[in-house]
């Protein structure tokens, strides 16, 4: 007998990554601080995909470091051993686009807008805003993204949703009575399965918020910039254009649904800030 295609698993536990942008922190150099997230419920097939473009990327590396190496050889140059590059020591991370590599992360890109079960958030905290100090509101970094985080996720599960949610590692301070899981789970209550950190290397879906929150950041970010990356720019135009926009700095807050669900919220110091 054909053995037949399992169909797709449905969206009532769907798994969510998130990761964050920037600094709590009051800071000129700094003055956006963000947190994104997927959201998605076929993970073996976007895992699929997704990997297949990692390994393309991981070996367009490994070709260039070998290629540098005959060019240096065939100069008369002294060489050291071949270093030993594990696949997990290379990621996606938009503030590391290059000339050389940016054409696979417009290719990440391209993937997320043609996938029509893709859903994109990204709240976007503005500190030179009068009335928002991350810092004075939550009492610490760790306070801070656990609060933010926690703001992202009550808007974008649904009440019918039990969430998995993986949410890029960020080192919890040994002195800190409270872990980022607990209290998110505690936050989320019936609409949380469970939560966990995890190191970005070991999931191509954080590295994908990673690049999708920067792009939406980057826009932010560049006014304030003493020099605007062409590179990192043309990728974060690349997502935005897919929507029909030109910035997400100056669209604002909006929501989106064709060709998928991507938002950006930018947050209002009117939102009540709960802590847990």
């Amino acid at each position: 007998m054909k053995a037949t295609e399992a169909p797709p698993v449905g969206g009532a536990f769907p798994f969510i990554f998130t990761d964050e942008s920037g600094v709590v922190v009051t800071s000129q150099t700094e003055p956006f601080y963000g947190v994104g997230m997927i959201k998605l419920a076929d993970a073996g097939r976007w895992a699929d995909d997704l990997n297949l473009i990692r390994d393309r990327f991981v070996s367009a590396i490994q070709e260039r470091i070998t290629q540098t190496r005959e060019r240096r050889a065939a100069r008369g140059e002294v060489l050291p051993p071949r270093p030993k590059f594990p696949r997990s020591a290379i990621e996606f991370h938009f503030a590391e686009i290059k000339i050389h590599t940016r054409r696979f992360y417009e290719e990440l890109v391209d993937y997320f807008v043609s996938q029509q079960d893709g859903y994109f958030c990204a709240l976007v905290i503005d500190k030179r805003r009068q009335g928002i100090d991350p810092m004075a509101a939550c009492h610490s970094s760790w306070d801070a993204l656990i609060t933010y985080s926690l703001m992202l996720l009550k808007n974008n599960i649904g009440s019918s949703e039990k969430a998995i949610v993986i949410s890029d590692n960020y080192q919890k301070p040994r002195n800190h009575p409270h872990y980022f899981e607990r209290q998110v789970v505690r936050g989320l209550g019936a609409r949380a399965a469970n939560v966990v950190m995890m190191d970005s290397s070991a999931s191509i879906f954080l590295q994908l918020v990673d690049v999708l929150l920067g792009c939406v950041m980057y826009h932010y970010k560049m006014p304030v910039l003493t020099r605007v990356d062409s590179e990192k720019k043309a990728v974060a135009d690349r997502l935005a254009a897919a929507y029909g926009i030109g910035s997400f700095a100056a669209r604002g807050n909006f929501r989106l649904k064709k060709p998928n669900y991507l938002s950006v919220w930018p947050f209002s110091p009117r939102y009540q800030i709960v802590r847990t």
